[in-house]
């Protein structure tokens, strides 16, 4: 009988996106909470308002969530202009 022969498979790493691509996505997400709460007051619906603020807060939440070093995972200072990870020393693209 032949031997058979288990592949180990490596378990997947989570997709880290860069801080570049989080900002780009965070800034797209602000631009249409800006659009959705300009339709509000332009025709002066409320519950459209609080469906813009709602959604700045989450892509606030999800800024947060993603701005990470891309080397090392470990979550950036929020203030100040980085080309190094503070904590591994990582390039941050």
């Amino acid at each position: 009988m032949a031997k058979k022969h288990k592949a180990k498979l490596k378990p997947l790493k989570p997709r880290r996106w860069t801080p570049k691509q989080s900002k780009r996505i965070t800034g797209w997400l602000m631009v249409a909470g800006i659009l959705i709460a300009m339709a509000a007051i332009q025709f002066q619906v409320t519950w459209l308002l609080m469906v813009a603020l709602a959604e700045w807060a989450l892509s606030l939440l999800f800024m947060l969530w993603h701005w990470r070093c891309p080397a090392c995972g470990k979550s950036l200072p929020k203030t100040g202009k980085l080309s190094t990870c503070p904590r591994c020393g990582g390039e941050i693209t």
